[in-house]
């Protein structure tokens, strides 16, 4: 079961630039250049709630425990490579570094941990991961710029229906 996900270096540019929203917003000064800049970052993270999808290139941390169903769909697709693979089979033993096999032939890409020690009381399996798309899609894009017009514009800091629209068909159901 998968316990906890969580960002171990977050994208190093966003899918929207400062200039494309300001555009969109119609902006022509620099006064609100902080604030639009930080709802650039917080439309990201509500897109990817929404999609459960890395939508710019990122550096995960995946963690299971308990007993393991192989394979097991890797979070935040799309996966781009492995990292950092390591498993703890209980409470008292040390981390051990794995070489992960990794199916990618479909999305979600899938972790496969047959040849790994059954998993006892404080056991646990970890990957650290990238994953995001180097070109994020544009209908993704439109909807970080939407959700930024819409917390900019009215205060409102969640993704808008128009948003949700375009973002429905990157919507990842198996989480």
């Amino acid at each position: 079961m998968l316990i906890a996900l969580s960002v171990l270096a977050p994208p190093s540019a966003e899918p929207v630039s400062l200039a494309e929203a300001k555009a969109f917003l119609r902006l022509d000064h620099t006064l609100d250049d902080a604030l639009v800049t930080s709802l650039i970052v917080s439309a990201r993270t509500w897109v990817e709630q929404y999609t459960r999808r890395a939508v710019a290139s990122q550096t995960l941390r995946a963690v299971w425990e308990g007993e393991l169903d192989s394979p097991l769909p890797i979070p935040r697709p799309p996966f781009t490579s492995a990292v950092e693979a390591a498993y703890r089979v209980d409470a008292e033993a040390s981390e051990d570094t794995f070489t992960p096999s990794i199916l990618t032939h479909g999305e979600p890409a899938t972790l496969v941990v047959s040849s790994l020690p059954a998993l006892g009381e404080g056991g646990y399996l970890r990957l650290d991961y990238t994953a995001g798309y180097s070109t994020t899609p544009e209908p993704i894009r439109t909807a970080i710029m939407l959700a930024v017009q819409a917390a900019y514009d009215e205060g409102l800091y969640e993704l808008p229906a128009s948003a949700r629209a375009l973002l429905d068909p990157y919507r990842v159901i198996w989480e």
